[in-house]
C-alpha cells in the first residue's frame, strides 16, 4: 500500500515539474518575443499574447498561441474587437443545491466571456490567419479595446 501511495506521488510530482517546466518555456519564450518589440510605437501585451504597431517601418507584430509573427501593414486584411458580458443568471436559489448550479453557471458564463473578448485581427497568412489578442476584462475593456481600434485605423488605413 506504502508503495502505492509512493508511486502516485512520484507521478504526480513528476507531472507538476513538466507543467511547471513547459510554463517556464513558453514564459521565456513570451519575454524573448517582446524584448523584440519594445521599440515599437504602440505596445500591449496581456497573458501571453501581444500587439505591436511600428508606424514607421509599416509593421505589425502578434503573439498569441505561442507563436509570434510580423507582419506588412499590406497583409493586414480586418481587424475587429469584442467585449462579451452578460449571461449571469440572478435571484435566490430556494436550497444549496440550486445556489450551487447558479454559481457554476455563472462561473462558466463569465469564462466564455472573459475568453470570447479581445482584439481580433485577420492577416494574409496561410498558417495564422487569425490572431486574439486578449486584454485585461474590467471595465476599462471596451475603452482599451476602443483605443486599439483607433490605433490600427490611424496606422494602417493612414499608412497608404
Amino acid at each position: 500500500m506504502e508503495a502505492l501511495g509512493f508511486l502516485v506521488v512520484l507521478i504526480g510530482g513528476l507531472w507538476l515539474w513538466s507543467t511547471l517546466k513547459d510554463s517556464n518555456t513558453k514564459d521565456a519564450q513570451f519575454h524573448e518575443y517582446l524584448q523584440k518589440i519594445e521599440n515599437c510605437k504602440y505596445l500591449h501585451h496581456y497573458k501571453r499574447t501581444a500587439i505591436a504597431v511600428d508606424p514607421k517601418q509599416q509593421k505589425l507584430h502578434l503573439y498569441a498561441d505561442e507563436n509570434g509573427k510580423t507582419y506588412d501593414f499590406s497583409d493586414v486584411r480586418e481587424w475587429k474587437y469584442a467585449y462579451l458580458t452578460g449571461g449571469q443568471i440572478l435571484g435566490a436559489a430556494p436550497n444549496l443545491a440550486s445556489a450551487a448550479q447558479t454559481i457554476g453557471a455563472n462561473n462558466h458564463n463569465h469564462r466564455n466571456n472573459v475568453n470570447g473578448s479581445g482584439l481580433f485581427i485577420e492577416v494574409r497568412d496561410i498558417d495564422h490567419p487569425k490572431w486574439h489578442i486578449q486584454f485585461q476584462y474590467n471595465k476599462h475593456m471596451e475603452k482599451e479595446l476602443l483605443r486599439w481600434m483607433e490605433i490600427l485605423r490611424q496606422s494602417i488605413n493612414e499608412s497608404n
